[in-house]
């Protein structure tokens, strides 16, 4: 989660799909790598990494409709990129269907659940995930999003308890 492993993660998924054009989870890893970059504010050149991350997850979804890895990650970057929350909570819902055991797709599922305004499906889709992986490297994540679905529920005090721990999760990594 810096900058130059997000840019070294891209390369290789792209690498991977000079290999394998087939290969719909490269493009799905690859799409979230983009959306990574966004919310971490290490887009270069914004418009033209959208439009390339809304490219590989439409492939991602057309390709691995059998693959959880690739709709989950499509769906992450549809949410959070072109902001078509109903397509990603779709994607993400069959990915989670496939594979109801991938606590990072839980995670994000949760994320798209606070952006289409449904708070408390989003916390227990991300209490699911901690279920999953108590000791989830990228606990930040899902500390933030418990904080956003608290604070949209109008849970300030609870919110802004997660949104601390999700500080303190990401300085401590």
């Amino acid at each position: 989660m810096t900058a130059d492993a997000n840019r070294e993660a891209y390369l290789l998924f792209c690498r991977a799909i000079e290999l394998d054009r087939g290969l719909a989870c490269a493009y799905g890893m690859a799409a979230y790598s983009i959306a990574v970059r966004r919310a971490r504010g290490w887009m270069i050149e914004p418009v033209q990494e959208s439009a390339d991350a809304m490219r590989l997850a439409r492939k991602a979804v057309d390709l691995g409709g059998d693959d959880p890895v690739a709709l989950c990650m499509a769906g992450y970057a549809f949410a959070s990129i072109a902001r078509e929350f109903d397509d990603a909570a779709a994607f993400v819902d069959r990915g989670l269907a496939l594979n109801p055991n991938a606590a990072q797709a839980w995670t994000l599922s949760g994320w798209v659940r606070v952006w289409r305004g449904e708070p408390d499906l989003a916390l227990g889709h991300l209490a699911h995930a901690m279920r999953l992986n108590p000791f989830d490297p990228l606990m930040f994540g899902i500390h933030g999003a418990m904080a956003y679905a608290h604070f949209l529920a109008s849970r300030y005090d609870i919110a802004s308890s997660y949104a601390e721990m999700a500080m303190r999760d990401d300085e401590d990594r």
